[in-house]
């Protein structure tokens, strides 16, 4: 065997250094693929976890004596609000879910704070109306860590939408909230917390239409992305996010507003007060139409001319 010489051993480094290089190449192209997997393996989780929560909202409605495939928690009804944001915010998604770990920034952006916000569902405070103890379809899950989206990254930071104050954006919703999911609560609101639903919010399931399209929930910044306040949902996908529908569904559904359903326009115009109450396209709808409108709270008195027209027409009020 023939000694190694320091011409050979110089190679053999050399060579190492290529090696090791081409290595790095090699993960540097793939990331992307990784990466790419990683987001579609959390994608079929969230979807799991929106099937999983589907169910349950079908087993609920059965079991309650009023049909509503959205359970209404004890402070979406409620004549004084604790404070606009317990309203504006907690509320969307207070039908299910887990007590916060993580403060709800509100006052200022420091979240060890105590004075910058309140820890939700935390006993002894006014914060504790919203305890996982009180949230109804917690009964009929068997673990709230289904209420976590894994790509749950909050609403963004430098958004437009006004779904969260802003010392609280680019925070994970389901720390703060318990809960990554907010409810479809479309409606008329009043400042001193009166609501109308327009669309599945206290409505009986028996009662609504085409539930294979009517969104009941879903990723809770689909609406910004709907509203244009942002394009991209958690999942990395240009104006679509996770939806779950009332008849138990769960899919990606784009949030575009380019294939309204012609064939009901004539329909709508005929029959409906207001042109902007009716949200839809061919994939889905966030109104009930042509299910009359539902009181959730208040005193709503129309005039006989807002009567003659959906939602006001035959309005029902499955709350007393």
């Amino acid at each position: 065997m023939q000694p190694l010489t320091s011409r050979s051993l110089a190679f053999t480094r050399w060579d190492l250094v290529v090696s090791v290089l081409a290595m790095l190449l090699l993960a540097l192209i793939a990331l992307p693929a990784v990466n790419a997997s990683r987001r579609a393996a959390r994608l079929a989780d969230c979807l799991s976890n929106l099937s999983a929560i589907g169910a349950a909202t079908q087993a609920y409605a059965m079991d309650d004596p009023k049909e509503f495939i959205i359970p209404i928690q004890q402070m979406m009804r409620r004549e004084t609000p604790i404070d606009h944001w317990g309203w504006r915010t907690v509320n969307w998604f207070a039908w299910g879910g887990a007590n916060g770990t993580s403060r709800f920034l509100i006052d200022c952006d420091d979240p060890d704070d105590p004075a910058c916000g309140p820890l939700i569902g935390e006993a002894g405070t006014p914060y504790d109306v919203w305890a996982e103890e009180t949230r109804p379809l917690n009964g009929y899950v068997g673990d709230l860590s289904v209420f976590h989206c894994p790509q749950d990254v909050g609403y963004p930071v430098g958004s437009l939408g006004k779904d969260v104050p802003d010392a609280s954006r680019g925070r994970v919703l389901f720390d703060m909230l318990g809960n990554s999911y907010s409810a479809s609560m479309t409606g008329i609101f009043r400042s001193n917390g009166e609501a109308f639903a327009l669309g599945p919010w206290g409505q009986r399931l028996s009662r609504l239409a085409a539930l294979d399209r009517l969104i009941i929930l879903g990723d809770a910044v689909w609406d910004d992305i709907l509203s244009r306040d942002m394009e991209f949902g958690w999942h990395g996908e240009a104006m679509a996010d996770n939806m779950l529908f009332a008849d138990g569904s769960a899919r990606r559904t784009p949030a575009r507003w380019d294939s309204y359903r012609a064939d009901t326009q004539d329909d709508w115009r005929r029959k409906v007060f207001s042109f902007v109450f009716v949200v839809r396209t061919y994939d889905w709808t966030i109104d009930c139409f042509p299910t009359p409108g539902a009181v959730i709270w208040g005193n709503w008195n129309f005039s006989e001319s807002q009567k003659r027209y959906w939602p006001y027409k035959d309005y029902q009020n499955n709350m007393e």
